[in-house]
């Protein structure tokens, strides 16, 4: 438990630890006119003269004074070493490396300057890939479609023929009875070959769909390996301006 300090007898009189006794006796003399209870009404004003009585016999005697003042300042001692609490002992700290031996700013500089071409030069060989990869699957899209109208052209020939041998049968009975059998042949030959371009327009066509999911991944790749390129540049550039990087931060950004 902290010790309970004692009063102050210097600050009821209004005196400091050095008055003499003069100076102590001029303020009891002061207080005494204001502070009697035959002059204070104040409920608490004799407990407040009886204090400012016990400071006076104090202070004013050299013996009880010397007495105060030491149990005054080995009070003060001991209430100071219960308070403060014991100093403890620093964490270690690992030995952070000598200056001389960090490289020079303008080396790391340099360093960050070639990584960042390098990975420039990889983002555009890689978006120069995507681009090439684009350009030939549209290339094989433009094909794919020339081939699709050719069997579409196909398929409405074929239908016109089949169409048009029908008309010939409701015109010329007497020539179908001759001739019956040829054109049973032609109709299912025809329908074989329609048959046979439906497949051929469905294969198309599907490889159609594919190629245009294939030219939308190939086109996001293209972004993205512009943009990533774009962005190595812009911090190449940033690096070689030297602008946003100040001396100090960029060595202690370096090293951790």
């Amino acid at each position: 438990m902290p010790l309970r300090p004692h009063r102050d007898y210097y600050a009821v009189l209004g005196v400091q630890p050095t008055a003499d006794s003069g100076t102590i006796k001029a303020a009891y003399r002061k207080l005494a006119l204001t502070k009697h209870p035959d002059r204070n009404k104040d409920a608490n004003a004799t407990a407040e003269f009886q204090l400012i009585s016990e400071a006076y016999e104090t202070l004013v005697d050299e013996t009880k004074r010397r007495t105060y003042d030491s149990s005054i300042c080995s009070q003060h001692t001991s209430a100071s070493a219960y308070a403060r609490p014991p100093t403890p002992t620093p964490a270690y700290a690992p030995p952070t490396p000598a200056s001389s031996e960090q490289p020079p700013i303008e080396t790391w500089i340099k360093k960050e300057i070639a990584s960042l071409k390098a990975t420039e030069q990889r983002a555009h060989n890689q978006q120069l890939s995507a681009q090439r990869t684009l350009d030939e699957a549209r290339e094989k899209l433009v094909r794919t479609h020339e081939e699709l109208t050719k069997i579409l052209e196909e398929q409405e020939r074929i239908t016109r023929e089949k169409a048009a041998d029908e008309r010939w049968v409701v015109t010329f009975t007497a020539s179908l009875l001759r001739h019956r059998g040829d054109i049973a042949r032609r109709q299912k030959r025809r329908g074989v070959e329609i048959a046979a371009l439906d497949e051929r327009l469905g294969e198309k066509n599907g490889e159609f769909q594919d190629l245009l999911l294939e030219i939308r991944a190939l086109e996001q790749r293209v972004f993205v390996t512009r943009a990533m390129r774009e962005k190595t540049i812009s911090q190449m550039r940033r690096l070689q301006s030297g602008v946003v990087f100040e001396f100090e931060r960029v060595r202690g950004w370096a090293w951790t």
